[in-house]
């Protein structure tokens, strides 16, 4: 297993959705990644930190024809098991966090079909983190 987050044997994949389309867990593990197959290489197409926000994301885009964003009900259950926000040493919770995670089940409403809330996402290039709120 490798810590290069481009290769095949990749230590942290999080669920296979299909033959070109992975989500992993980030090595520095901040975050999860979206990932297609292009060239033999693994790609980055997307980043998340909300578990809920991916999965909406990627039943948006198996309902727009984009069908290697499809979750089997296997892969839905290995993304439902994920933390409902992923947690690091660099951002941890906050007491408004904590009390929305206490509450969350008392306070869902029906989705829409595309979440309104816009997700915090990470954009990783070779020298910084963009922060997209």
């Amino acid at each position: 297993m490798t810590t290069n987050e481009t290769s095949t044997d990749y230590r942290d994949v999080v669920v296979t959705l299909n033959k070109t389309t992975r989500i992993i867990n980030c090595r520095h593990d901040i975050q999860w990644i979206v990932q297609t197959l292009s060239g033999g290489r693994w790609r980055s197409s997307s980043f998340w930190r909300r578990r809920d926000a991916l999965i909406d994301r990627l039943d948006f885009e198996a309902s727009h024809g984009n069908t290697g964003y499809a979750l089997t009900a296997e892969n839905r259950k290995a993304l439902e098991a994920l933390p409902r926000i992923h947690r690091t040493m660099v951002d941890p919770p906050s007491e408004e966090d904590e009390l929305e995670d206490r509450n969350w089940e008392d306070n869902q409403v029906p989705s829409p079909i595309f979440p309104l809330e816009i997700p915090r996402v990470y954009i990783t290039t070779r020298a910084r983190l963009k922060f997209i709120y």
